[in-house]
C-alpha cells in the first residue's frame, strides 16, 4: 500500500499542474504513467485490507479511501474540472505585476479580490514563483477545508 501512495505522490509531483495545449489535446496525455500504476495498487490494497480485517473502523476507512481514489484526479490535478483555471492564473499574474483590481469586462473575477491579494502577500513574503505559491495555497486551503468538514 505504501508503494501505491508513493507512486501517486510521485506522479503528482511529476505532472502538477496539468494544462492542455489545444482544444484537441487530452488531459490524460499529461498525467504521469506512475499515477495509473499507483492507483491500481491502492485499489487492490484497499480491497484486500477491507476483506481481511475484522475491524469495522478500518473497513470504513478503506471504503472512504476507495471513494477518494475514484475522484483523485480532481484532488491532485486541480486544473481538470474547470475551463477557467488558466484564465484565473493569468489574472493573478496580471494583478501581481500591475496591482490593478479594476473591473473590466474580462476581469470578472476581481469582484472577489481576496484570493488575488492573498497570492500577492504570499509571493511577497515567501519570494517564490506564482506556481509554487499556488501549489502551497491549494494544499493548505484544501487541508483546512477537509479538516473542518
Amino acid at each position: 500500500m505504501c508503494i501505491g501512495v508513493i507512486l501517486l505522490f510521485l506522479s503528482w509531483y511529476l505532472s502538477y499542474p496539468i494544462s492542455i495545449d489545444s482544444p484537441y489535446d487530452f488531459v490524460y496525455n499529461h498525467i504521469s504513467y506512475l499515477y495509473w500504476i499507483g492507483l491500481a495498487i491502492l485499489f487492490v490494497s484497499f480491497f484486500i485490507v477491507a476483506m481481511k480485517t475484522e475491524n469495522n473502523s478500518l473497513r470504513w476507512a478503506m471504503a472512504v479511501g476507495t471513494v477518494l481514489l475514484m475522484f483523485s484526479q480532481a484532488y491532485f490535478y486541480y486544473m481538470i474540472p474547470g475551463s477557467d483555471a488558466n484564465q484565473f492564473r493569468g489574472l493573478t499574474e496580471y494583478f501581481i505585476s500591475t496591482g490593478d483590481l479594476s473591473l473590466k469586462p474580462y476581469h470578472s473575477y476581481y469582484q472577489w479580490p481576496l484570493f488575488f491579494v492573498l497570492n500577492k502577500i504570499v509571493i511577497s513574503i515567501a519570494g517564490l514563483d506564482l506556481r509554487y505559491c499556488e501549489f502551497i495555497l491549494y494544499g493548505t486551503i484544501g487541508s483546512l477545508i477537509t479538516s473542518f468538514i
